[in-house]
């Protein structure tokens, strides 16, 4: 039965495959990834002589398979309905961002974060800070931003990142990702019709927003994917303009805006009220009881009461003379009556909760213990004299 003829390229197919990035394009146009690519290389190399027994003079370039990672194979053609071709910075750089990122995986998690990330801000500072800079924004143009970017957030996204996200530095993690959402910012703030005369297409743009999202996504949730212990970041990549008011709505009262939780009363939020009341019912709880009384009001900070504290006072009063002479008392003081019914209390209170001149029950008798001592040794001076 004869052979059906196979078709050229596969019909979902858009471009055949493409070469890689080479190691001359690496050293001319991305020099921080070049060399994290060359210490990776380095690497390999001592690894297969010491470990491996390979007594033979290394290679002079750098290596082209690093941890089993080939660099030299073509690129293969990307499906049709993607918004870039197979050729596009966005794709080689994604790829060979990605090839690192697997070289740098050899089983020791702690060896394989650091190695990471080094390769991740290599390839952010390529992408960004390219020293042949002459843009407004600081890159070599909005489209070589926009590409390299959306080839560094495919790539950590495909890849995942997982002894990094495990072991790597958080305090540099939120470094990083914080400058690429900053860069991400600047750009999706461009009118879309400036991108598209730059080369960058409406599809590129929602494209890339929708890769931001799962690159979001998995550094928020890390923690579902490589255990408790690994780091999640805030990956804010582009700002979200908030809903203008109606003209009904500005123009309402102030009481009508909002929930009241909003507002503002006697300078206190609701839950600074909330705060408020519960202390006030603490301070009512904690009020003086006399006799299983409860107070009625207080007096001069003191609580009145009308009991006379139980200690047979008819009136609770202690003025003798109901109509006192100003003249023999210039400044009557209308609290007199709440401080002579602490006094009360106090009289009647245990000597051990007390405080004489300062002193508790227990410092009265180191006192007069001393007192004592003092006494006995007057007295043997007196007899000894």
């Amino acid at each position: 039965m004869p052979k059906r003829k196979q078709p050229a390229t596969s019909p979902t197919t858009s471009a055949a495959a493409v070469p890689p990035i080479s190691f001359i394009t690496l050293e001319n146009r991305y020099p921080e990834l070049h060399r994290a690519y060359l210490h990776l290389s380095h690497r390999e190399k001592e690894s297969a002589r010491l470990f491996h027994g390979d007594e033979r003079p290394a290679s002079p370039g750098p290596a082209s398979t690093i941890s089993g990672v080939d660099f030299t194979n073509p690129l293969s053609p990307l499906p049709d309905g993607f918004p870039f071709t197979t050729g596009s910075d966005a794709n080689k750089f994604g790829k060979f961002v990605w090839k690192l990122l697997d070289a740098c995986e050899s089983g020791s998690v702690g060896g394989d974060s650091c190695r990471m990330e080094d390769v991740l801000f290599a390839a952010l500072d390529d992408a960004v800070s390219n020293d042949r800079v002459a843009n407004p924004l600081g890159y070599l143009s909005t489209r070589w931003a926009f590409e390299h970017l959306l080839g560094l957030t495919l790539a950590i996204t495909s890849h995942g990142v997982g002894p990094w996200l495990d072991r790597g530095d958080a305090e540099n993690g939120q470094l990083l990702f914080d400058t690429m959402a900053g860069a991400w910012k600047k750009l999706f703030a461009i009118p879309e019709a400036v991108l598209a005369a730059e080369g960058i297409s409406p599809e590129l743009r929602a494209f890339a927003i929708k890769w931001c999202k799962g690159l979001q996504a998995l550094l928020k949730e890390s923690r579902k994917h490589y255990g408790p212990y690994a780091n999640s970041f805030r990956f804010n990549f582009i700002v979200t303009p908030r809903a203008k008011r109606s003209a009904g709505d500005a123009a309402a009262p102030k009481s009508a805006k909002g929930p009241k939780s909003a507002k503002k009363v006697d300078g206190r939020t609701k839950e600074g009220r909330a705060l408020k009341a519960a202390a006030d019912a603490a301070a009512q709880k904690s009020a003086k009881r006399v006799d299983g009384q409860k107070s009625e009001k207080r007096v001069d900070g003191r609580t009145k009461v009308w009991l006379g504290l139980g200690l047979g006072l008819a009136n609770p009063n202690p003025n003798p003379n109901p109509n006192p002479d100003p003249n023999l008392n210039p400044n009557p003081n209308p609290n007199q009556e709440g401080r002579a019914l602490k006094a009360a209390a106090n009289a009647a209170a245990p000597k051990s909760a007390k405080r004489v001149d300062g002193r508790t029950k227990e410092g009265r008798a180191l006192k007069a213990a001393r007192a004592a001592e003092e006494a006995k040794k007057a007295k043997r001076r007196k007899t000894a004299a």
